[in-house]
């Protein structure tokens, strides 16, 4: 982010404004030509290497995705002698009442001011942009992202937007015209993944596309592992498609490229354990969609409550009731008090096949960041 976007938009400003500087590479560090101030891009992860710079003034993007550490130093170096005016800023989106919330909206710490800008105050933006985003996010992720209002969207039941009267129904059958869908989510007790399919029809808006997915069936095995997973996908996905080939996405949990369920499979991930056994299997027509990296927990929930209900109303996500485990993480799953992660230890059974679930959603319905809004914060002069 500090290169692909702040930096971009820093030199694009130069330019435009034909201030000449010097650029050098190494340090991430900027020096204007005309006055021989320097500007230092760095990111806030280890913020103890933020010590010993005398500074004049910081800005951070994205605030509340950094610990409160790397501020607090960063306000700790404001004593740049040179300077008519120390200040401080901070630009963010809300992300629940966190220690952002508190130090700077809460009104306890005196000396801080926070300016709350309204998504419709940026006219730059194309005319589907906010429809966009109220069909990817829930009700309670837009009024938080979009809006900018301060919400317990990472407390209390995490799936809050399923309802099994509305997203559990009969209808959710396998249709022979589509690809068959596979999502994992790596773990021995006990090894989950879903069975689903996607439909997508032509799109009425410009770069929305109109999705759908049907959860056909779950697998839910106790103390297993990858090859076992493996034969059990193989029997029921031949149930629904009945021996016939059939096109087969395959999605799930990113980090089973480094560790492996599969003793004795003599593969050194759980991923090239279903490369192998597949490569045996000729019904199935293999197309691997899982990412790199899996998503922030935060983001994944989100995608899910969207598709489940987003804030128009729209419900994109339906689950057969076979699916008994499934719809039991929907309805149980919570986050752990005070933290922004699902709760793993009050029932260990809990969570894996909500996750399954979820690497498919967030790959196929992913929420659009938005950043529209800004606050900011400024410290005294």
């Amino acid at each position: 982010m500090l290169r692909d976007v702040t930096q971009v938009a820093m030199f694009s400003i130069l330019e435009e404004e034909k201030l000449g500087y010097s650029w050098l590479k190494s340090e991430s560090r900027l020096t204007l030509e005309q006055s021989g101030s320097e500007i230092i891009f760095r990111a806030t992860e280890e913020y103890e290497r933020l010590r010993g710079t005398n500074l004049a003034w910081f800005g951070v993007d994205e605030l509340t995705y950094c610990h409160p550490q790397a501020w607090k130093r960063l306000e700790g170096r404001l004593r740049d002698e040179k300077a008519h005016r120390l200040c401080g800023f901070a630009v963010w989106t809300p992300k629940g009442f966190d220690w952002v919330y508190d130090k700077f909206i809460s009104g306890k710490n005196a000396g801080y001011v926070a300016y709350l800008g309204s998504p419709g105050e940026n006219r730059y933006l194309p005319s589907s942009f906010y429809p966009s985003l109220a069909g990817s996010y829930d009700e309670r992720f837009y009024a938080q992202e979009v809006l900018g209002q301060y919400l317990n969207v990472m407390s209390g039941q995490a799936y809050y937007a399923f309802d099994r009267q509305l997203n559990v129904t009969a209808h959710a059958l396998y249709n022979p015209r589509l690809p068959l869908c596979w999502s994992l989510d790596f773990n021995l007790d006990p090894m989950c993944s879903v069975i689903a399919q996607i439909d997508e029809t032509p799109a009425q808006m410009a770069g929305h596309r109109s999705v759908k997915i049907n959860f056909l069936d779950e697998l839910f095995i106790r103390n297993s592992n990858t090859p076992e997973a493996c034969e059990e996908f193989v029997r029921k996905a031949q149930v629904l498609t009945r021996g016939r080939q059939v096109h087969l996405y395959v999605y799930g949990d990113a980090t089973g490229s480094q560790r492996q369920r599969a003793v004795g499979a003599g593969a050194n991930s759980d991923w090239a354990v279903i490369r192998q056994f597949f490569a045996h299997q000729p019904d199935f027509k293999m197309s691997f969609r899982y990412k790199t990296a899996n998503p922030a927990v935060r983001d994944r929930v989100a995608a899910v409550n969207g598709a489940l209900c987003n804030s128009q109303g729209e419900r994109r996500a339906f689950i057969h009731p076979k699916c008994t485990n499934l719809i039991r993480d929907f309805e149980q799953v919570v986050f752990k008090p005070g933290t922004g992660q699902l709760d793993q230890a009050t029932d260990p059974k809990l969570t894996h096949i909500s996750d399954a679930a979820g690497y498919l959603i967030e790959r196929e319905m992913p929420v659009r960041q938005s950043s529209i809004g800004y606050q900011s914060t400024q410290l005294p002069v």
